[in-house]
């Protein structure tokens, strides 16, 4: 399943887990874990996977889908939406990013 998870110019982007689920702590691999089982329970495994998320060059399309994180309130309590990744912090001028 890991080397289906590529972007639309055929990067690997599995490395950006580490970050996104704070892999560091073992709350981080433990939520990584569940959510991986629910999306491979969800797709109904690789040949689910393979079947429902087709890689394609024209047009291009990412296998990289979207997947609920199990269990995010263990590795951040409080979650912001950020619409816009080159704005910044109302008053302090910091960047959001």
């Amino acid at each position: 399943m890991w080397s289906r998870l590529v972007d639309e110019f055929g990067v690997r982007r599995t490395h950006e887990l580490a970050g996104i689920f704070r892999t560091s702590t073992h709350e981080g691999q433990d939520v990584l874990r569940q959510s991986l089982r629910y999306v491979n329970r969800w797709v109904g495994g690789l040949a689910g996977y393979e079947s429902r998320f087709p890689v394609t060059m024209v047009p291009a399309r990412p296998a990289f889908p979207l997947f609920k994180i199990v269990g995010i309130d263990r590795i951040a309590p409080i979650l912001f939406c950020v619409f816009d990744s080159h704005a910044t912090v109302s008053g302090t001028g910091e960047p959001v990013k």
